[in-house]
């Protein structure tokens, strides 16, 4: 899924009485941290309280639960979600099968929060997120292999007699 109407996707976190993100999102748990761009692409979210996940790809699903769906059964399950930690929401779209997992793609690496809202066959649904609001869950996407490269070796001199010295550079 890729967001409506947008070629940059943006991206949800709180239980919400009739659907929540699962913690065992199918996400991979490896991720090297990219600061090309001068600080983590994760840095900062884990001060928001709000579940973590890391990929090394970006395609990737969510899995989900409807706790409760009421008389009138669930119509449309959405994906919404945001690049700037809440500030702002897009929908993404819909489940087709309205069954977990939710498929999601993005164009490129970051951090991406997402909240999935329920509709009701009657109309009525979950909250849908709002400026400000948190995420269910942010997925760091790193698809950048780290490097890394030797570039010197020599023998310890004074304190460090007897041990091989190396020098490296390493990337991401």
């Amino acid at each position: 899924m890729r967001p409506i109407g947008e070629s940059d996707p943006v991206m949800p976190n709180d239980k919400q009485s009739a659907s929540r993100v699962s913690p065992d999102t199918t996400v991979p748990e490896n991720i090297a941290i990219n600061t090309s761009i001068g600080e983590p692409i994760g840095d900062g979210l884990a001060t928001s309280g709000v579940q973590i996940r890391h990929c090394n790809s970006r395609k990737f699903s969510l899995e989900y639960e409807i706790e409760s769906a009421g008389l009138a059964g669930v119509s449309d399950v959405e994906l919404w979600g945001t690049r700037d930690r809440g500030l702002t929401w897009k929908r993404w779209g819909s489940d087709p099968d309205r069954e977990s997992p939710f498929d999601i793609e993005t164009n490129n690496d970051g951090a991406y929060g997402f909240r999935i809202v329920l509709v009701a066959s009657n109309g009525l649904a979950t909250p849908r997120p709002i400026e400000n609001d948190l995420p269910d869950i942010f997925v760091v996407v790193d698809t950048e292999t780290p490097s890394i490269r030797i570039t010197g070796a020599s023998y310890g001199e004074g304190n460090q007699t007897g041990a091989l010295v190396m020098r490296y550079q390493c990337s991401d």
